[in-house]
């Protein structure tokens, strides 16, 4: 029997929401004797996606920065990939979905079905070259998917209103909401209280996207009616001292900690007075789901589409501090016990097993199995 083969791109071993996904898909592949070749655009950086079973096989360029490995992707491609029969392909980058579109097209890449997933609003996030970039690579390769994958309505309503004859030639393209690995997060061995402190906890790279200042601000503002109460914030990047700087301005350096990068980030969302995403803008943020998966006590802004429709959280309008406050405030005094059958109902719909079948369903391929514990809902 031939053995059965996916292709995964992306473009480092980093582990943003995106990236997330299709380690899922990745795991959920090879767990069903899939062999799963994965390609970097960047070399080697964040192990991220070491310890794998034996089915994956990773592939890595020797590039620090993509724009510099783009060719060097093409060149391992064409060394390990080329000469293989792929019987699915998943990206979820517009710039690596729109190489493999065109390599597909040109039939270097041999590939039954390829499966493109949105992991960003482009036409809300970006102007100038780096949109016309993204429109560029829309139109290298995205015809020749089988499956654009959208995370929310929102997602799919905006790349029609922006591009709609374009979009309109596509063979399919379907909202599936991002999927959640019931099981792996039910078996996760959580560690004691990581903070000694009652706290409030948020996570994210330490970017304008992710309103951590807007967070902290609210914060300010809550911080004299509780006087027992941490703010800690998960991850790292470009605004930390930017963020240091608001939090010294405030006179509030003990009691807002930015932690930096954790790897058990469910420890400090079990164990937290309530979980807050306060992003401007996202495609879908994958932490909502992480919390929910922990805690009853769940805020977030309207950031993207479909968090509307997520039963027993508190919402708010992004970047406004004074919303984000009385939200943040409302949940607190809340009896949010019920939250704890809403959110596992809900999280259980998202499982990896279904979404895979989903995609299976759209592309008219056979339904799979998970091997560990299927999950029925």
């Amino acid at each position: 029997m031939k053995q059965r083969r996916v292709l995964i791109v992306l473009p480092n071993d980093t582990l943003g929401g995106a990236e997330q996904v299709l380690k899922q898909i990745c795991k959920f592949y090879s767990q069903n004797k899939y062999i799963v070749d994965v390609f970097f655009l960047k070399k080697r950086r964040d192990h991220n996606w070491e310890n794998m079973s034996n089915n994956v096989n990773l592939y890595y360029t020797s590039a620090s920065r993509e724009k510099y490995g783009l060719p060097l992707l093409v060149l391992n491609l064409k060394k390990y990939a080329f000469k293989n029969f792929y019987d699915l392909a998943y990206t979820s980058h517009t710039h690596t979905s729109g190489l493999v579109g065109f390599l597909r097209k040109n039939k270097f890449l041999k590939i039954e079905k390829f499966i493109a997933r949105e992991s960003t609003t482009i036409f809300d996030r970006f102007t100038g070259f780096r949109l016309g970039r993204f429109k560029l690579m829309y139109k290298l390769g995205y015809l020749s998917t089988d499956l654009l994958v959208c995370q929310t309505h929102y997602m799919k309503d905006q790349l029609f209103k922006n591009m709609l004859h374009f979009f309109q030639q596509l063979k399919k393209i379907e909202v599936i909401p991002n999927p959640i690995s019931y099981q792996d997060i039910k078996q996760h061995i959580l560690s004691d209280k990581p903070h000694k402190n009652e706290y409030i906890v948020s996570a994210g790279r330490l970017i304008p996207e992710k309103g951590f200042d807007i967070l902290i601000e609210s914060f300010k503002n809550l911080s004299s009616a509780y006087p027992n109460l941490d703010l800690v914030i998960l991850g790292e990047g470009p605004m930390r001292n930017e963020l240091e700087t608001l939090i010294d301005s405030h006179n509030l350096k003990d009691r807002i900690i930015l932690k930096g990068f954790q790897k058990d980030v469910y420890s400090y969302f079990k164990y937290a007075k309530l979980c807050v995403v306060s992003s401007r803008i996202e495609g879908f943020p994958n932490v909502l789901l992480q919390m929910m998966s922990q805690n009853n006590k769940v805020v977030s802004t309207l950031c993207a589409g479909d968090i509307d429709k997520i039963s027993g959280l508190i919402t708010c309008s992004p970047n406004n501090v004074f919303e984000l406050q009385q939200s943040i405030d409302l949940t607190i005094k809340s009896d949010t016990n019920r939250n704890a059958v809403l959110f596992d109902d809900q999280l259980q719909e998202r499982d990896i097993h279904n979404f895979i079948n989903k995609v299976h369903s759209f592309t008219g391929l056979n339904q799979l199995s998970d091997l560990n514990q299927p999950v029925t809902t």
